[in-house]
């Protein structure tokens, strides 16, 4: 029988084998920007969603091609 504790050490494990699946063909980089907003939306895909979209919308003015660690952390600073 599978104790709970069991259940989210799976989960968790499996979230970061999704993270890795889905980043593993971009630079490093990108795949730090990803790791950050998902950590700081504490693993939910709608709120790292949401961070990530705010950060590209505050590139765009700036007409940056990519997000710079200050963008992000603005990001996550206007959702906490």
């Amino acid at each position: 029988m599978s104790h709970r504790s069991d259940r989210v050490q799976l989960t968790a494990f499996a979230k970061t084998a999704a993270l890795r699946h889905i980043t593993r063909g971009l630079n490093p980089h990108r795949y730090h920007v990803i790791y950050l907003a998902r950590q700081a939306s504490r693993g939910l895909p709608r709120q790292a969603g949401r961070i990530l979209r705010t950060a590209m919308q505050l590139a765009v003015p700036k007409a940056l091609n990519h997000i710079p660690d200050e963008l992000l952390q603005q990001a996550i600073e206007e959702f906490r």
